[in-house]
């Protein structure tokens, strides 16, 4: 059954949007459960964000004059209710500020409201969680795989006449353009929704191409791409897929209907840069990728020394042209960069190799952060970049152990958000250690709700917060995340590998295999998703699949696990005992939740304990989520079970 919202002014805040005349609440477009008390607060703070309201303001607006309540303890009641449903806490808060014995503020980033109509479907009031799915699932996994962040183009070396300055005054306001463009188009003409183009506006910015003399200007022409699509990314009304996704196509060489297919996206923005002598021209044109339609288009050629110009001319020509403004609230501000080329260069070269994620190129991605931080300290988002640099390679223990690199990790982190609070990816960043590292439910939440709010649509923040969610069993909650990360960036690995964890411990192992296929569609060689799948098989009963799927795991440890797991399942104990014996004679240390999940598949519940009290011990980066782990679930009968989930502080 669907019913129309009513239309109404739409608040959007974070990953939430509220209809302040419906009361209707989305976080990520799910429907979120408020009571109507925590409704009239909500919209009370959002009426006056950043400041004060009073809590007899509060109580003239939720009880009338001649009505007689316990004001304090419902009003508190009321407040605490609206927290649940926004994830927020009051030690740590995110959204709700309290102003001890005066009132509340809200705090969190508000967009301007807008008038907004829509049909979305009702959600059963006694659905156990905020989130409504079609198929409502419960569980959570324990896992060790690191998070994805997005690929990027080979890097060249920029000229030395360029630098980040004399051209990043260009992009927000091209990308207006480009967002006044497609919301004009789609309002005014039908041409789009008689395609079979998703409902809402939607665009991938494809890597621009070097159309320079020299051709040496790829890695300028990447940056520009990258910026716009950023820019356009904090429109609000305007779906952007992501930059892992719309960079894996070649520049200028695409077939734009394969890329609407794959990216699910309605338009497609190409441009071309060329540099000759002193002068730049930049060109980009936006087209409808089913039917090669061009919708718009505009080149911009002008000095270097004028490039700040470019800026004002294009707000003109946006008034003088357009008519129309698409959007009603400020374009967001660029993120500051580097003040130094060269320190931006080498950042550059840092994401680059940091998304190849090898052994080699991980370090190679420090260096090049290290030296940008060296040449300008201040750079936040280098300071960012190692942070996931040190992350990645603790998770999988290249130089330095756990607990030196989730140290190092923090460390950086923590200075990024010192120099700009206003970075999503160091909370990120912060909200994995706390979850891997701290087991500290509470600062991951929070952390991960504070990324939320800064980059409500970034995919390395919804992944990290979907992983969050499953440790704490919000099955639900985890997979519309995950969903939403995988509608984002369609051609990310991690995403699919996540949803198929997700749905595996779900029970729903036709959507796990599903994913984890996708994964391998995308990186034939990627090399977690024949292990999982293995596991799949296991649920259903498969070992002699499972054991196929095996053979072609390249990892040692993992392909022992899967076999000592298969070989117990039919029945050939000797040899799961051999390979076990081989696991724990060789990785004791970094195993022990693995070898924990085989003692509790083979139904050895004692070893199983003792291996979940060793990996405890050891801090073990399998255990958040493992009360939801199917290979575990033997144990959950024993009353050591709840015991331990109460040393995990898990409730």
């Amino acid at each position: 059954m669907t019913r129309s919202l009513q239309v109404g002014t739409l608040v959007r805040f974070g990953p939430y949007e509220v209809n302040l005349e419906s009361g209707d609440l989305r976080k990520l477009g799910c429907r979120v459960l408020l009571q109507p008390k925590s409704f009239l607060v909500l919209r009370s703070l959002l009426g006056r964000p950043g400041e004060l309201v009073t809590r007899e303001e509060l109580k003239a607006q939720l009880w009338p004059g001649n009505t007689f309540v316990e004001f304090d303890s419902s009003l508190n009641v009321a407040v605490r209710r609206l927290r649940q449903a926004l994830c927020d806490e009051a030690q740590n808060p995110v959204y709700i500020q309290t102003d001890p014995r005066h009132g509340y503020r809200f705090v969190g980033p508000v967009e301007t409201p807008y008038h907004y109509g829509a049909t979305a479907p009702d959600i059963d009031p006694t659905a156990p969680s905020w989130f409504h799915l079609q198929e409502p699932v419960s569980g959570s996994f324990g896992s060790r795989y690191a998070p994805d962040s997005g690929a990027l183009g080979v890097p060249r070396l920029i000229s030395p006449r360029w630098t980040w300055n004399s051209w990043k005054a260009i992009v927000p306001a091209l990308a207006l353009l480009v967002a006044l463009a497609i919301g004009i188009l789609w309002r005014s003409h039908d041409l789009l929704r008689r395609s079979s183009a998703p409902s809402t506006p939607s665009i991938a910015v494809l890597p621009f191409v070097d159309d320079s003399p020299e051709k040496n200007q790829q890695y300028f022409s990447d940056g520009l791409a990258e910026e716009l699509l950023n820019e356009l990314a904090k429109t609000p009304e305007l779906r952007v897929a992501a930059r892992t996704s719309s960079f894996q196509f070649k520049p200028g060489s695409a077939d734009l209907h394969a890329v609407g297919e794959k990216l699910n996206v309605a338009t497609v923005l190409e441009g071309t840069v060329r540099k000759a002598g002193n002068r730049i021209r930049i060109s980009a044109e936006l087209i409808n990728v089913h039917n090669g339609f061009q919708l718009w288009s505009s080149s911009y050629e002008r000095d270097l020394g004028d490039v700040f110009a470019v800026q004002e001319e294009i707000a003109r020509a946006v008034s003088a042209e357009l008519k129309v403004k698409l959007l009603s609230h400020s374009p967001s501000a660029a993120t500051p960069q580097s003040t130094s080329t060269d320190a931006y260069n080498d950042y550059l070269q840092g994401r680059y190799f940091s998304e190849r994620r090898t052994r080699t190129d991980l370090e190679r991605a420090s260096n090049y952060y290290e030296q940008a931080i060296r040449l300008d300290p201040n750079y936040a988002p280098a300071w960012s970049g190692l942070a996931w640099v040190r992350l990645r390679q603790a998770n999988a223990g290249y130089e330095a152990n756990f607990e030196k690199g989730s140290r190092l990790a923090r460390e950086a982190a923590e200075k990024a958000l010192k120099l700009n609070p206003g970075l999503a990816e160091p909370y990120a960043a912060l909200g994995w250690i706390q979850r891997s590292h701290d087991w500290d439910w509470s600062a991951a939440n929070a952390s991960f709700q504070k990324a939320l709010a800064l980059e409500p649509r970034n995919t390395i923040v919804l992944l990290g917060a979907s992983r969050l969610a499953a440790s704490l069993g919000r099955l639900q909650e985890a997979l519309a995340l995950n969903r939403r990360a995988v509608e984002l960036d369609p051609l990310s690995v991690t995403a699919h590998i996540y949803l198929g964890l997700h749905a595996y411990c779900a029970g729903q192992m036709d959507l796990s295999v599903e994913a984890y296929r996708k994964a391998l569609e995308i990186n034939p060689d990627d090399p977690d998703a024949h292990y999982l799948l293995s596991l799949v098989d296991l649920q259903r009963s498969e070992p002699a699949q499972a054991l196929a799927e095996l053979a072609k795991e390249n990892r040692e440890l993992e392909r022992w696990v899967g076999e000592s797991l298969a070989y117990d399942a039919l029945g050939r104990r000797q040899d799961s005992d051999r390979i076990l014996a081989k696991i724990i004679a060789t990785s004791a240390q970094e195993a022990a939740y693995q070898i924990a999940e085989v003692y509790a598949f083979r139904g050895q519940t004692d070893l199983a304990f003792h291996w979940l009290e060793r990996a405890w011990s050891q801090r073990d980066m399998g255990l958040p989520g493992f009360q939801n782990d199917p290979l575990i679930k033997s144990l959950h009968a024993d009353p050591r079970f709840a015991v331990f989930l109460k040393k995990m502080n898990v409730d």
